[in-house]
């Protein structure tokens, strides 16, 4: 895997979080599957604190961001 700075990601790339991968979709947006009450399933959610989607867990719980290539 390649890391990447979080100012240069780009779609496609992986966000690593402690047990959990995400899937950057640009724009500050991300998919992820998830287990939370609420939003079980598949979900979007939002880097952008100001957006309705964002998740401060985990904006703030990402641990890589990287590419396979």
């Amino acid at each position: 895997m390649c890391e990447i700075a979080r100012a240069d990601m780009k779609k496609g790339d992986l966000l690593f979080f402690k047990g959990h991968v995400a899937i950057y979709m640009g724009d500050g947006s991300y998919v992820h599957a998830t287990g939370r009450a609420g939003d079980d399933g598949v979900v979007v959610n939002s880097l952008d604190p100001t957006a309705e989607n964002y998740r401060e867990d985990l904006a703030n719980g990402i641990l890589k961001i990287g590419s396979i290539f």
